[in-house]
């Protein structure tokens, strides 16, 4: 690693939070990588124990990975709830001595996701695992469409298809013949806690709430939403917006506008309305505004679901990379997750067999 680094591993997030805000803010890191969002996802669904590596040169950080220690093994901490995730570095070296100290800290298996499948962050810890004598599998895990910016509002609406915004015409027409429609766009300042009980039932109503995939639909996924919001808020980031008719809500979104790209994370509304198509009225307005305000990117952000490449032929991939240790526990999990997993998708013993092989790694 050399002597020019120093490692740190702390076991909370509060000492390092100003540093890893400024480290952040210093990359141009997206929000799921400041400590903001690690904390909401950490006090709404963590389990086990919070590891913080920190890489110092000249006393500074220069490089940090928030990790979760279990049964030995080391998790990134994320979820279905979460867009994107990578450590931060200042520079490649900085990214090397961070990963060669993840895998020099005795894990059986380490397992982050979802990383940028070009970035430099897989890269270096690809490269870590080699040298440590770990065995690794890189999964492609999603695609998230992104829509460009950078061109005129005009220019952008002529590069969608005629049958989107025909489609959209259409239906707005149809919508204002039903009523008075607005849309408004919240950040947070005012009556934050009204606007998302609000947001979150209409998000609810749809097939969301009966698929049980709404926010409201578990205490973990409200209580999450609920502080990424206050926390998005209190940093200028929070983007409620709705679509109203007649006052009422009918679709909602909530988005987060950090740097100069637009964050869509959940889109719903309100089947009574269906005929109307809110959710693409919302979107298409909301896209619309991020164009013409001059942001760079506009990120559709989940998985590559049909009705976004209807806005964008353009994507991320992102990766799981699952390494496993050179030791008999790191054997195990490895048999585990490369051979009896798959299984397990179509023979119900070899699923009770994969969960018994997990318990005792």
């Amino acid at each position: 690693m050399g002597r020019q680094f120093a490692v740190e591993v702390a076991d909370r997030l509060e000492p390092v939070i100003e540093e890893w805000d400024e480290l952040a803010g210093t990359l141009g890191a997206p929000p799921f990588m400041h400590s903001g969002w690690t904390w909401s996802w950490w006090s709404a669904f963590g389990r086990g124990a919070l590891h913080v590596f920190v890489i110092r040169r000249g006393g500074r950080i220069v490089a940090l990975l928030p990790m979760v220690r279990r049964h030995g093994v080391l998790r990134s901490p994320t979820n279905a709830h979460t867009p994107h995730f990578d450590l931060l570095a200042v520079d490649e070296a900085a990214a090397s001595a961070l990963a060669s100290a993840l895998f020099a800290s005795g894990a059986h298996e380490i397992a982050i996701s979802p990383l940028d499948a070009r970035g430099e962050g897989i890269a270096a810890l690809s490269a870590a695992a080699r040298a440590a004598g770990y065995r690794t599998i890189a999964q492609p895990v999603l695609r998230a469409p992104y829509i460009s910016g950078g061109a005129s509002l005009a220019a952008y609406h002529r590069s969608l298809s005629h049958n989107l915004r025909h489609d959209v015409e259409r239906r707005l027409r149809r919508l204002l013949e039903a009523g008075a429609v607005s849309v408004h766009v919240c950040d947070g300042h005012e009556r934050l806690d009204e606007f998302l009980d609000e947001g979150f039932g209409v998000e609810a109503s749809s097939w969301k709430g009966a698929g049980g995939t709404a926010i409201a639909s578990q205490d973990s996924t409200r209580s999450f939403y609920r502080d990424v919001a206050h926390w998005a808020a209190s940093v200028g980031w929070l983007r409620l917006a709705f679509l109203r008719l007649d006052g009422r809500a009918i679709a909602f979104q909530f988005d987060l506008e950090c740097g100069r790209t637009y964050y869509s994370l959940k889109i719903g509304f309100d089947p009574e309305y269906e005929r109307f198509s809110p959710g693409k009225l919302l979107a298409y307005t909301m896209v619309s505004r991020a164009v013409a305000s001059g942001l760079v990117r506009y990120e559709l952000l989940g998985t590559a679901e049909a009705w976004k490449y209807r806005w964008t032929e353009t994507s991320h991939e992102r990766v799981a990379l699952h390494s496993f240790a050179p030791s008999a526990a790191g054997r195990l999990a490895w048999s585990s997750h490369a051979h009896v997993r798959p299984l397990a998708r179509r023979v119900p013993l070899a699923r009770r067999l994969a969960g018994a092989l997990r318990r005792s790694a």
